[in-house]
């Protein structure tokens, strides 16, 4: 289980056990854990827990069947894919998808793919990278792929789930969505073809190959949003990138798929690309299973709300380590690798942390001696200072900034104020740092006292056959495992959902030293009644109204008697836990 969470966060030893910031809620202080003595995982902020499987299926989003074929992967084990159990619909989609990448890869291997060749090479783009990313070209004729997947056993409306094709209106018939365009297979961090990116012949190219271009259509096409692929959670090149990103504890993210290529052939193997300059918080997640330091190699602008901002603002928010490259000539990386690869990594050395980029670019661009500039250069950095996690450094940059414009500290204090004032309905009042347990306090309370019985079988002796403990499932199965001779629990005896549970709650327990005692128990038993008696008499009360509006008011007499019995019993509790706590003080 270890090396399987490792793939995807950094884990640090904690005694016997292992601790990460949870990759499922954004935090700054670990409280995921992981146990190899128990093979259980859990997060004691959001909540989130289970085994190999779960993981897997929670952190990549896919069904148990595909988690199992992802496991099987990673241990070496082939699983024959004619298995109907594990044929799910995301399974024969991501088939799909990597019989299509073959069929674009080969056909460079035609007369008009060489010369598609010919044009990658001539980008700079070696025949190794080609064969890496699984670069591949798409002919004019979109019906030739969809022959290609039928006549291997999938279904016209399979590949148009998979993202690959679209019936025509008039006739109906399915054609491949990629026509006459340059195809780079989009990967999943787990190495899955989720997608294709297809780009648009050149002029040149177009006619070398005696093909028009056509003048209504982007240069861009890519697979729409699917059941397997979602732009937003997706980063171009990670699958390659996610172990030299963990090894380097650095990311560096360009805006292209060339950018990517062309980096990774020079040796800069911790490079993704984000399709775009908005980096979006799916991203920055699956970014932070890695590295929070952050490298960004997009065409900045230091003024203006762009989506490149809003997303270099939203890294700072997450905890983002940031870091501008900026290239000669508002080049992108592409160009400037092709040209001189040298220059690249010596950019890639200069970087500037984000806010002296933003700093000393709106010194540059605004006059610091007016009160126009200094307004124009407070209204671009406050929200940049605003941004920044750490009250300590946003105190450095608020005294240089009053010093460079002359200004009182308390001036741009109240600039800042301001602008985190504008960001906060964007967080709907919520704290990135710790999520909310998904669990009811029922819920909670009832994982308490199972862990409490763990900790004092003795106990569970004494009160095991209280009407209490019949309301919840795993309680009657402590029942079954309760040895009365030596007052403990066979907990090998419980079925494998059951067993994880206890171990999680072990784990927990463990981590944080938690102990419980008579007292406790006693506390959470009585808290527990309240839940189900408050829960009893909310439904009869329900049950009362609506006989009443029914004109059966004559069944309500049994009703209201049963609700005057359960009210006591309440009173009852909430009487003698005043009591106690009285007797405390």
């Amino acid at each position: 289980l270890k090396d399987v969470v490792a793939d995807y966060v950094q884990l640090q030893k904690r005694g016997v056990n292992y601790a990460a910031r949870c990759p499922f809620h954004n935090e700054k202080t670990p409280s995921f854990f992981v146990s190899p003595a128990r093979q259980v995982w859990r997060c004691f902020g959001c909540g989130e827990g289970g085994d190999h499987f779960t993981f897997i299926e929670k952190i990549e989003g896919v069904e148990f069947a595909e988690a199992l074929r992802m496991l099987a992967s990673k241990s070496g084990v082939e699983i024959r894919r004619q298995d109907p159990k594990i044929r799910s619909e995301k399974s024969r989609s991501l088939e799909i998808n990597e019989l299509a990448a073959k069929y674009f890869n080969a056909q460079l291997n035609s007369k008009n793919g060489q010369k598609i060749k010919e044009y990658l090479t001539g980008r700079g783009i070696n025949v190794k990278s080609i064969d890496n990313f699984q670069i591949g070209y798409a002919p004019h004729n979109g019906r030739l792929l969809i022959k290609f997947l039928t006549e291997r056993g999938y279904e016209p409306h399979e590949i148009e789930k998979a993202g690959l094709s679209f019936a025509l209106r008039k006739s109906g018939e399915h054609v491949c969505r990629f026509r006459g365009r340059i195809i780079f297979p989009i990967f999943n961090a787990h190495g899955d073809i989720v997608g294709f990116g297809g780009r648009i012949l050149t002029d040149e190219l177009a006619k070398k190959l005696k093909k028009e271009v056509p003048q209504d259509t982007g240069k861009y096409i890519n697979t729409p949003q699917t059941h397997i692929y979602d732009k937003s959670n997706i980063l171009y090149g990670l699958h390659l990138a996610k172990m030299p990103i963990r090894k380097r504890d650095a990311a560096v993210v360009v805006e292209g798929y060339t950018d990517a290529i062309l980096a990774h052939q020079e040796g800069c193997d911790n490079v993704v690309a984000a399709s775009g300059t908005a980096l979006t918080e799916g991203q920055l997640n699956l970014l932070g299973r890695f590295s929070k330091n952050l490298f960004t190699a997009f065409d900045m602008d230091i003024a203006g709300d762009t989506a490149t901002k809003r997303g270099i603002d939203l890294a700072q928010n997450l905890g983002y380590n940031i870091k501008v490259v900026t290239l000669p000539n508002g080049k992108d990386p592409a160009e400037v690798i092709q040209k001189d690869p040298q220059i690249w990594k010596q950019q890639l050395e200069k970087a500037q942390n984000v806010v002296e980029f933003y700093y000393n670019g709106a010194l540059a661009k605004y006059d610091v001696a007016s009160a126009e500039g200094k307004r124009q250069i407070g209204a671009t950095l406050a929200p940049v200072i605003a941004s920044i996690s750490s009250r300590i450094e946003q105190a450095h940059w608020v005294q240089k900034l009053a010093n460079n414009l002359k200004v009182s500290q308390d001036d741009v204090w109240e600039e800042v104020r301001k602008a985190r004032m504008k960001e906060t309905p964007q967080n709907n009042g919520t704290s990135p740092e710790r999520a909310i347990s998904q669990l009811t306090r029922k819920e909670l309370l009832v994982q308490q006292i199972l862990l409490a019985f763990l900790q004092m079988p003795e106990m569970f002796e004494q009160i095991r056959d209280e009407e209490v403990l019949t309301d919840v499932d795993v309680f009657e199965c402590l029942r079954d495992i309760y040895n009365q001779e030596k007052k403990q629990f066979n907990i090998q005896k419980l079925q494998q959902n059951e067993r994880m549970l206890i171990d999680q709650l072990l784990l927990e327990a463990e981590v944080h030293n938690r102990t419980y005692t008579h007292k406790d128990l006693a506390y959470l038993l009585s808290e527990y009644k309240k839940i189900l008696l408050n829960g009893e008499l909310r439904s009869i009360g329900e049950q009362i109204h609506i006989n009443e509006s029914e004109g059966k008011s004559e069944e309500n007499v049994a009703l209201l008697l049963s609700f005057q019995k359960k009210a006591e019993k309440l009173s009852q509790l909430n009487y003698e836990d005043a009591a106690k706590e009285t007797d405390k003080n």
